[in-house]
C-alpha cells in the first residue's frame, strides 16, 4: 500500500512521536508491546523509513502539509518533514559572483 504525502507527513508529525512512548503492534496471534526504550528504537526507524517515502520536491513547498513552507507549524515548533523557509536566490545576493 502507498501512502500519500499527506499520510506520511501526518504519521511524522503525530504517530511517529507517540510510538515512541510505547509501540503495539497487532498480530494473528496477539498484541506485542515493547517498553518505553524499544519503542524509541522502533520510532527512529519508522522516522527513517518514511522520510525516504517524501516526495523529494515536496519540503520546502507551499503545498506543505504542516508549515507551509516556512519551516514552522502554528504552534511555533518546527516542520517535521524538514521544511525551511525559502533562501534568496544567490545571484541576486549582494556580493554575489
Amino acid at each position: 500500500m502507498t501512502m500519500t504525502h499527506d499520510e506520511v507527513a501526518y504519521a511524522l508529525a503525530k504517530q511517529v512521536p507517540d510510538l515512541a512512548t510505547q509501540a503495539v503492534f497487532d498480530t494473528n496471534y496477539g498484541s506485542l508491546r515493547l517498553d518505553h526504550v524499544d519503542s524509541q528504537k522502533v520510532a527512529a526507524l519508522v522516522e527513517k523509513l518514511l522520510r525516504k517515502k517524501l516526495p523529494r520536491a515536496q519540503p520546502n513547498s507551499a503545498d506543505c502539509f504542516y508549515c507551509d513552507g516556512n519551516g514552522v507549524q502554528p504552534n511555533g515548533v518546527e516542520c517535521p518533514l524538514g521544511c525551511s523557509p525559502s533562501q534568496p536566490d544567490a545571484a541576486a545576493s549582494p556580493g554575489a559572483p
